[in-house]
């Protein structure tokens, strides 16, 4: 666990935590468990490009939190969060983009 504040980590200085996991559900396995509880506990790269594309669209925070955790077609039926840890960075801020400009229109 990260010494400083509950905001910051020292493993990712300057960036907030997107600590954004949902509870275990009972099919998941502890293996599985513990790599999540291990993502939560870091910045997840990619993700302040993310925000950036949302900060545009009037939506309430969460909007943008739901959306980071439903599954997406365009990403094989992954979430943008786990697309995110997966290093997939370009084709999550492509389908923020979309998404914020269908819902600011």
């Amino acid at each position: 666990m990260c010494s400083n504040s509950p905001k910051v980590c020292r493993h990712a200085p300057g960036q907030a935590w997107a600590a954004a996991t949902a509870p275990p559900t009972p099919a998941t396995t502890s293996a599985q468990r513990s790599t999540e509880q291990a993502h939560a506990r870091y910045a997840i790269r990619g993700i302040k490009d993310v925000l950036k594309v949302w900060a545009h669209a009037d939506v309430q925070s969460w909007t943008i939190a739901s959306w980071l955790s439903s599954p997406q077609t365009e990403l094989d039926d992954r979430t943008p969060r786990q697309a995110l840890l997966d290093g997939d960075t370009a084709d999550v801020v492509t389908l923020a983009r979309q998404a914020a400009e269908r819902l600011a229109s």
